[in-house]
């Protein structure tokens, strides 16, 4: 054998050694195949899904999930409902599966979040504010501002204070999946005209009240502020009569008006009674039921002209109708000033003189 004859053979030795164990298995594993795998997203909410295929193939699941040695054919995905967030767009998709092929259904879920806007007025005092929610949700704030991307449930807001105005009450409101809703807030300034009865400490009313005799005089008397239902409300106390002895009512200017929100005879409210609508206009109609009926009000003028004891006053024309019938009770409030005068059968209360901060 010469030279050249053993280099070949070296070289086919060689060769032949590097490719035993040679094989088309290169240690992966066999592919998948007549496979679907269904990729619901995002992972963590493990939607649900059905799947459904030739000879009335049908196959329920949740998450990701690969299935294998299917039949070739058509195939639908049908993606299934999770509170809170929107389904994949369409909510069905089909695709062909193929002999020794594989398909991939993906569906991407979007969380539904709800929007709420907060909404103090007026926007130049940048009211501060505290919302809380599901889930410990809380957060601070001053001013308008936009929540998006938050969970359905009840919220509550808590207007705080601004020196010079008060403030209103507090709300809660629920907020349903993907839905919207809004807090607003009036403040209202302390001490002027926009405000339907000045509460400041120690502001009063002296009226003149007849009912079927001498008129005898009333005194009222803003009072200090406290608690009812939650809510900062003032104290005002009656004197100077027998008839109101002890007396007292619970009164907050507030979004909408002046609320009535009870007395000494019936207690605190648990919703407060609109005792006089503001801003309103002629027609305007509602009704309450805090002090053992319920009466229907309905705003007879907005600028009418009334002389008391105390002067002439451009007042709102309030009447109230008991329900079912009885003494119709007729008011005239003064905004900024308070009740400037009220009858009501043969009573007859008119304002003799004031002291207003």
């Amino acid at each position: 054998m010469n030279r050249s004859t053993s280099k070949l053979l070296l070289l086919l030795v060689l060769a032949v050694t590097a490719c035993i164990g040679c094989s088309d298995d290169d240690g992966t594993g066999d592919p998948q195949t007549n496979a679907i795998t269904i990729n619901p997203e995002p992972n963590t909410i493990n939607a649900p899904w059905l799947l459904t295929g030739p000879g009335s193939y049908s196959y329920s699941g949740t998450g990701d999930e690969t299935l294998e040695d299917l039949t070739a054919g058509n195939y639908t995905i049908t993606w299934g409902a999770v509170t809170g967030w929107t389904a994949p767009s369409p909510a069905t998709a089909m695709q062909a599966l193929t002999d020794d092929g594989t398909i991939t259904f993906t569906g991407t879920y979007v969380v539904q979040g709800g929007t709420i806007t907060i909404n103090p007025e007026p926007d130049s005092i940048d009211a501060p504010w505290e919302i809380t929610g599901p889930g410990g949700f809380d957060q601070s704030g001053e001013g308008d501002l936009t929540l998006t991307g938050r969970a359905a449930g009840s919220y509550t807001l808590a207007w705080g204070s601004v020196s010079g105005w008060t403030s209103p009450a507090n709300a809660t409101q629920s907020l349903t999946t993907g839905g919207s809703l809004t807090f607003t807030g009036t403040y209202v300034e302390e001490g002027g005209g926009d405000v339907v009865w000045p509460l400041d400490l120690d502001n009063y009313w002296i009226y003149s009240y007849e009912y079927g005799g001498e008129p005898e005089s009333v005194t009222l008397t803003a009072g200090l502020v406290q608690q009812v239902a939650g809510t900062d409300v003032t104290v005002v106390q009656y004197t100077g009569s027998v008839i109101f002895e002890n007396y007292f009512i619970y009164l907050r200017n507030d979004t909408g008006g002046l609320y009535f929100y009870g007395d000494e005879l019936f207690g605190a409210l648990s919703t407060p009674d609109l005792w006089c609508k503001y801003p309103c206009t002629v027609g305007d109609e509602w009704s309450t039921s805090g002090q053992g009926a319920v009466v229907n009000w309905e705003v007879i003028a907005i600028d009418e002209s009334v002389t008391v004891p105390d002067g002439t006053y451009e007042c709102i024309h309030l009447r109230g109708t008991p329900d079912g019938g009885g003494t119709v009770a007729d008011h005239w409030f003064a905004v900024g000033v308070g009740e400037v005068k009220m009858t009501s059968g043969a009573v007859l209360m008119e304002l003799t003189s004031k002291y207003i901060q």
